[in-house]
């Protein structure tokens, strides 16, 4: 993150906005990540307040305002599956940070290994989908000449494997 001259850091265009609010007690501890597993685990807020010492109403406003939820997607597998990749992404910089502000750098090591993983799939999902999009773009159902060479194969695959299917069901 870039630091101007008074030193408060400041985001450029590139970085999305830090997931850490070291303004919030339970962002600023240490054992954050155990809060987070205890919360996922079935734990309930006063069963966290118990055992870390924190107010209730600090650990309710963290995880609130500073764990994104993942939301429901009615079935769409695809969305679902989105959701958990940038929620995977969040965690494991939680527990990167939480590492860190514990002084565990081989857990530091290991949550940077998953979140440059998480990255790369995320990455490669976006590409993925671009090429699908483009495959198809100006593409007419009723007009092959606007098809593109991938949209030509994937069609000449798919008809193959549905004549095939026909084929077998026919024998038996």
């Amino acid at each position: 993150m870039a630091k101007p001259h008074d030193g408060k850091p400041v985001r450029t265009p590139r970085q999305s906005k830090p997931s850490i609010d070291f303004t919030c007690d339970v962002c600023a501890n240490p054992a954050r990540a155990s809060f987070l597993a205890a919360l996922e685990a079935g734990a309930t807020i006063d069963e966290i307040a118990g055992g870390s010492g924190l107010a209730p109403g600090v650990l309710q406003r963290h995880f609130t305002e500073c764990i994104p939820q993942i939301p429901d997607h009615g079935g769409d597998v695809s969305a679902a599956s989105d959701a958990e990749l940038a929620a995977l992404i969040v965690h494991s910089e939680e527990l990167y940070c939480a590492s860190v502000l514990s002084n565990n750098l081989s857990a530091a090591s290991s949550s940077l290994t998953v979140r440059l993983r998480a990255l790369a799939e995320r990455e490669r999902r976006t590409e993925l989908r671009d090429e699908r999009k483009a495959m198809i773009e100006g593409a007419s159902p009723l007009d092959r000449s606007t098809w593109g060479e991938a949209l030509h194969k994937f069609m000449a695959a798919y008809i193959d494997g549905c004549l095939s299917r026909v084929r077998e069901e026919s024998i038996e």
